[in-house]
């Protein structure tokens, strides 16, 4: 590790009852429903917990139903999970209509039928019982690290901008049961994003990845954030964001950020969901690199990165503006962070799961 003869600044225990307000603020449902003159509003959920051993992710989306046969101002809804323990992959997806939807504006509340998602005095309370496979949970995450927003950033030419707030650290307490195995989950570390706009996907590409020390040794935690054209040649935006104690410590962007892949994570086959579009996904080619190193380096500071994939699942969504596929990979791996931050030494290193989103078949 490096060091600079400095010791770290103290800083003060974080409030839970400020943490909770702050997250209560930034993350809420923009609205229930369509406005009359606009189509294409997407919003989702999405929420990794675990580590090495289980990881459990948990996506609850609501769109714009903008087929034909549906009366315009209505929603759908899609609550997807992944599970990922010794035995390999699984996970489902229930799909609903908006008569099986419940959504809250100006709060996090989402009701898709068995499943939900609500925030109760800064608490994430998540509940899941998916109808196409024998997988439910209930889990409190409690966050542990003050939020971060960015809003109406650009995705390329021609495109909606894309909003976020991303939570980079919490705590999950509950139950997690599959195929009648019940297991308890106590402390577990987790990440929370929200995301929403009129965005589409027909040129439109991201790596996004977050870390959190396996031991709770390390104070800090990270969170990456890139954005490219669907060719992945052009980059809109890319930022490497680090949390030291629950604050946001140092934001890396732009050209203080360099990224580069090595090789690719190679397998016999990628589990699937929806199960159906196995066969539509590519088989077992993916652009995922087996390595991922991000430098950034700025106003004095100056941190290496790397994250190495050790495996993925595919999720697959049917494009909204044409007969194709888009593909988002969630890879687990390790990530391993060194560098100097305000003249102090910072270290990162542990379980990581990154997201790459690209075009499918």
């Amino acid at each position: 590790m490096m060091t600079t003869g400095r010791a770290p600044v103290p800083l003060v225990p974080l409030d839970a009852r400020a943490v909770g307000m702050s997250v209560a603020r930034t993350n809420f449902m923009r609205r229930p429903a369509s406005e009359p003159a606009r189509v294409g509003h997407r919003e989702w959920l999405h929420f990794s917990i675990g580590g090495p051993d289980l990881t459990l992710l948990v996506n609850m989306s609501v769109v714009d139903d903008q087929r034909p046969s549906v009366p315009r101002g209505c929603e759908r809804g899609r609550v997807l999970v992944l599970v990922r323990d010794s035995g390999g992959w699984g996970g489902g997806a229930d799909e609903v209509g908006a008569a099986e939807l419940e959504v809250h504006g100006g709060r996090v509340f989402v009701a898709l039928a068995e499943s939900s998602v609500d925030l109760v005095a800064g608490v994430f309370v998540v509940k899941v019982r998916l109808r196409d496979r024998p997988i439910a949970f209930e889990l409190e995450l409690r966050p542990r690290a003050f939020p971060s927003m960015a809003s109406n950033v650009a995705i390329g030419p021609g495109e909606e901008p894309i909003n976020w707030v991303v939570v980079p650290d919490l705590s999950a307490d509950g139950w997690l049961e599959i195929a009648g195995a019940r297991r308890q989950i106590r402390g577990a570390p987790a990440y929370h994003d929200h995301n929403w706009g009129y965005f589409s996907h027909r040129d439109f590409a991201w790596q996004w990845g977050h870390a959190l020390p396996d031991d709770g040794a390390s104070p800090f935690s990270a969170v990456f954030a890139r954005l490219l054209n669907g060719a992945q040649t052009e980059t809109y935006m890319q930022s490497l964001l680090l949390w030291r104690d629950g604050r946001q410590y140092r934001v890396f962007r732009e050209d203080e950020v360099e990224v580069s892949a090595e090789g690719l994570l190679r397998k016999d086959d990628f589990f699937t969901v929806p199960r159906t579009a196995r066969l539509l996904t590519g088989g077992t080619a993916a652009d995922i690199p087996k390595r991922l190193r991000i430098e950034a380096k700025g106003r004095g500071d100056a941190v290496s990165a790397c994250f190495e994939a050790i495996d993925a699942a595919r999720i697959a969504v049917p494009n909204e503006h044409d007969l194709g596929t888009t593909l988002i990979h969630e890879v687990v791996g390790v990530f391993e962070l060194r560098g100097v931050v305000r003249g102090e030494p910072v270290a990162l290193g542990g379980h990581a799961v990154f997201e790459y989103l690209g075009r499918g078949a």
